[in-house]
Parts: structure tokens; sequence; C-alpha cells
């Protein structure tokens, strides 16, 4: 009898994780992929489900730098940083064009400030930067923890991500299944709570090393989705400008009704221009006497 509820109790099993699971929805569109909820002032990103993110930019340190001793203190620290975080999080580093703009237009407007002498050296140093960078050859290193917590699970669960895909979607709807009678707004208030608390905890460790770090606003995490997604066009337009020019409106907008109407108005002067210049010329034989 044992026997049969085991084997039967392991038949259901292998029938949930085949037939019960849910599919998960392929991202058709950009506005799938980047479904997030809001973006708060401070940085902190609500996802669906009452998931959040926050986003903490650590500063690449150059090990071929430093002594034997120091690479070694700064692997132990990050290793007894790893084991402080106790939530989910994930390692990021992307590799960007080296963008100067706003870098040498702050030269510009400082050195134009200045005494003549400190002026003319703001200058070339403007122009000689700046052509160092007209080839975008140069490239700069971005590294990141993004700290993550879903309110909505409970125990271990959340946010574990094994190897095989069948647990992870068991897992994930065991979390489903625990539902804590917590209201929505309080977990939402525990969550970004739990983050800005984990935030500081990160961000002192990394001080202790001499590692310089700081959380992204709003504008930095729309900038490092930005420039993340578009590796092509951010090197060339920065999010502001890219938002100047319309790109992220709504509504599609386009140049040609106007340009129309501005060849008909050049065809409409033409064709008067051309009419009065007919009509002054002399009819035959009345030529001047």
């Amino acid at each position: 009898m044992a026997d049969l509820l085991f084997f039967s109790g392991v038949i259901a099993c292998l029938y949930f994780l085949i037939f019960g699971m849910k599919k998960e929805k392929k991202a058709v569109t950009c506005q799938d992929l980047l479904s997030y909820r809001e973006i708060y002032p401070d940085g902190i990103i609500e996802l669906p489900g009452l998931r959040f993110r926050l986003v903490v930019e650590v500063e690449p340190v150059n090990e071929s730098l430093k002594s034997f001793k120091e690479r070694q203190s700064l692997w132990l620290g990050f290793r007894n940083l790893v084991q402080t975080i106790n939530i989910p999080y994930a390692l990021k580093i992307e590799t960007r064009f080296l963008d100067l703009r706003d870098y040498l237009d702050s030269i510009k407007d400082c050195s134009g400030k200045k005494i003549p002498l400190l002026r003319e050296y703001g200058y070339e140093l403007s122009q000689w930067l700046e052509k160092k960078s007209e080839n975008r050859q140069n490239r700069d290193r971005r590294c990141y923890i993004i700290l993550k917590i879903d309110s909505a699970s409970k125990g271990i669960e959340s946010g574990v991500k094994t190897g095989n895909p069948l647990l992870n979607n068991a897992l994930s709807s065991l979390s489903g299944l625990q539902k804590s009678g917590i209201p929505e707004r309080d977990l939402r208030r525990m969550a970004v709570d739990e983050l800005r608390i984990m935030g500081g905890v990160v961000s002192s460790a990394l001080e202790g090393m001499d590692i310089v770090s700081r959380n992204l606003n709003r504008q930095e995490v729309l900038d490092m989705i930005y420039s993340t997604f578009n590796r092509d066009l951010a090197p060339h337009f920065s999010i502001s400008d890219a938002d100047r020019e319309d790109i992220f409106s709504i509504f599609m907008t386009s140049d040609t009704p106007q340009f129309f109407l501005e060849g008909m108005d050049y065809e409409v002067l033409e064709e008067k221009d051309r009419r009065s210049q007919s009509a002054r010329k002399p009819a035959p034989g009345q030529g001047a006497a």
C-alpha cells in the first residue's frame, strides 16, 4: 500500500511538472521585454507581481596596479560581501563606447571663466580629447549589482534559479501557491525598505574595500536601460538628446506632409515667377524703336 501511494505521488508530480506548468509568454515587443510597473525617483524598480529591483553601480578596480596583498584583500572582501547579501542578486558587466561629450562641455564652460592662459589650456585640452574620442575606439566598462526581492513569495524558493527549467517552473509555482495574506501596500513598503537597507550594506562593504559605488536613481536607471538596448544609437545620441527628438513618443510623426507642402509652395512660386517673366516679354514686332 505504501509503495502504491509512493508511486502515485511520483506520477502526480511528474504530471504536474510536465502538463500543469504555465508556459512562459515570449516577449514580442520592447514593451513586453521592459514591462516594469514603476521606476521610483530613488531608482527602485517595481516589476509586475510585486517584484522589486535596485541597481548599484560599482566602479571597476584595476588589479594590475595593486600589489599581491591588495588583490588578496579585495577578493576576500568580495567573498565576504557575497556571503552578506541574503537576497537574490545579479552581477552585470557591460562595455560602452567612451562618451566624453558632457565632460568636454564642462571643461569648455569652466575654462571660459578662467584667466586667458587657463582658458587657452582648457580649449586645447578639450580639442585633444575630442580628437581622441571621435573614432569611438575607446570603451568604458560599467559594473552593476542588481538586488532582487519578490515580496509576493515566501521561503527560500523566491528568486532561486537552477539549471533545470522544469525545476525552475515548479519552484515558481510553489511560491505562487503561498499567499501571505499581507496587504499589497505593506508588502511593497517592506520590500522597498529591505532593498534600501541591503543597498546600504553593499555600499558600506564596498567602501571598506576602497571601491566607489552608488545606487542609481531613476534617470540613471533609464540611461542604463537605454544604453543596453540601443548599442548603436547610444554612442551618438544620449537619452536626453533622444527624448528631445521625440524618439520615445507614442505618436507617430512624419515630416513628409511638411516637405510636400513646402514643395507645393515652391512649385506655385516658380509658376508665378515664370508667368510674370513671360508677361514682361515684349510681343513680336513691338521691339524698341
